[in-house]
């Protein structure tokens, strides 16, 4: 499963009809990826991430900022919605924290390609540089398949 959201997160970036928007601040990363007329209710794509490295609170451990992929059904961000939902196994923050040294930024990213190239097309997406295509018979097949796999 972790493999099919990555596909899908690229089938939802590069589709010519699904609005794109993003929510950027110093702390968090957002991009969201709605498509309408697959069916009754939209469908959302959701990529974030926070823009910090980890951190550690008195005794407890390391507050690990990893990066989240989720597919829901609807507008509303509850994850109740939620057809596919994936986290990173490592943490991304260091990645995106501007006061980390390079090195660490590099090997944050290499633990987490797949999460990093998605998050790259996506901004590619919301900055006009990428080409879109017409991706709805697909995005309509994967949706089918996976209400076909929750009965």
């Amino acid at each position: 499963m972790k493999n099919e959201i990555y596909d899908i997160a690229i089938a939802f970036i590069m589709d010519k009809d699904t609005q794109a928007d993003a929510y950027i601040s110093n702390d968090d990363i957002l991009y969201t990826f709605t498509k309408r007329g697959l069916a009754d209710y939209p469908y959302c794509l959701i990529i974030s991430a926070t823009c910090k490295a980890p951190y550690k609170i008195g005794t407890y451990p390391k507050m690990k900022y990893k990066g989240h992929i989720s597919l829901q059904r609807g507008t509303s961000l509850n994850p109740q919605h939620s057809l596919l939902d994936e986290r990173t196994k490592h943490e991304v923050g260091s990645a995106l924290d501007k006061t980390q040294c390079d090195l660490k930024r590099f090997i944050t990213r290499v633990r987490s390609p797949k999460f990093f190239k998605t998050l790259d097309m996506a901004e590619k997406r919301i900055t006009g540089k990428i080409q879109t295509t017409d991706n709805s018979a697909q995005l309509f097949n994967i949706i089918y398949r996976l209400k076909e796999n929750q009965k």
